[in-house]
């Protein structure tokens, strides 16, 4: 099971790689939530589908990820006021 701890510190592209089970997203520490911080995630299904990430308490987002089988999922998220906000999604991709 792919279940890779999210949690960068400064603008950084993350490509979660294939996920093979659901995830758990790492929080990242408040004293590291700069303003302005970007973070974009990078997701994908793999064969069998359905698939799930959880997020921590952080996280403001509304785009839920695509569960169909190999479909991709790119997030950006970006600080403020020490929240991480989803600021685009693109869910779906093949």
């Amino acid at each position: 099971m792919c279940r890779p701890d999210i949690a960068p510190y400064k603008d950084e592209y993350v490509k979660a790689g294939t996920l093979t089970g659901d995830i758990t997203n790492s929080n990242i520490p408040s004293t590291k939530r700069a303003n302005g911080l970007t973070i974009t995630i990078e997701l994908l299904q793999d064969s069998t589908g359905s698939r799930t990430i959880s997020w921590g308490n952080g996280w403001v987002h509304s785009t839920i990820p695509s569960t169909k089988a190999d479909a991709r999922t790119i997030l950006t998220f970006r600080a403020s006021g020490g929240v991480i906000y989803e600021v685009a999604g693109v869910t779906g991709l093949a």
